[in-house]
């Protein structure tokens, strides 16, 4: 019976330790899961915060554009404010200009007809050169409408596509988290059976240790018993 004790004791460490070899061996694969995809993690938020950088970048860009196009177009503004003012005053000009010739006789000197021709031609060109003006600001202005349409369209479209990629990517990555956490905890409760699995090797060990000592002991009683049987041999033998 003891020896029989002695070797389920040994098969039954032998059996524990093989689970203890694949236990280990299952854990050191799923660390090795878990650092490459928290490596795969990190490429993900990286190359996430690269686009979003690049995003804020075009929208950046886009503000520059509409406040270049706005300057232009305050300017274009003032400037036909300025012709309108000179035109007025050369108005002004040519309006005491034909009072003075009103009152004056056909005996006015050429000299004044000639400034009041050049007057008149002067007012003809800055009145062309505010038509060009305002035709320029018209332009502008159309021009302006669209690029504000235009980029406003695509600061949406932008928008509306980073915040999309941006939620697939968070749902990836809370994925890729949960089962993270998941095979973490696998880890852990392998962990917990390795140390339970050790303690029952020890205890095993100590167990084998106490039979092997109780073996010894008996094989000591037994060449014990066998010196008593030779003692009594030879006196049986010495009273005949």
């Amino acid at each position: 019976t003891t020896r029989k004790d002695l070797d389920k004791a040994t098969n039954d460490c032998a059996i524990l330790e093989e689970q203890n070899l694949a236990v280990t061996a299952r854990v050191d694969a799923l660390e090795e899961k878990l650092a490459s995809q928290s490596c795969e993690h990190d490429v993900i938020v990286g190359t996430l915060n690269a686009e979003l950088e690049e995003q804020k970048l075009i929208v950046r860009n886009v503000e520059k554009a509409l406040a270049d196009a706005k300057i232009a177009k305050e300017k274009l503004e003032c400037d036909l404010q300025s012709a309108k003012n000179a035109i007025n005053s050369l108005e002004d000009a040519k309006l005491k200009s034909e009072i003075e010739l009103s009152k004056t006789s056909e005996e006015k000197s050429s000299a004044e007809e000639s400034q009041l021709v050049e007057a008149e031609s002067q007012a003809a060109k800055l009145k062309s050169e505010n038509i060009a003006l305002k035709r320029e600001l018209e332009t502008m202005k159309t021009r302006t409408e669209m690029l504000e349409t235009s980029y406003s369209a695509k600061i949406n479209s932008i928008g509306e596509k980073a915040d999309l990629h941006k939620k697939i990517l968070m749902d990836e990555l809370e994925e890729k988290t949960l089962e993270v956490e998941t095979q973490t905890a696998e880890a852990e409760r392998a962990w917990k059976m390795i140390s339970h699995r050790e303690v029952e090797i020890r205890k095993l060990s100590e167990r084998v240790k106490s039979v092997e000592g109780d073996n010894n002991e008996l094989k000591s009683l037994v060449e014990a018993s066998g010196v008593e049987k030779e003692e009594m041999e030879r006196k049986l033998l010495g009273l005949v």
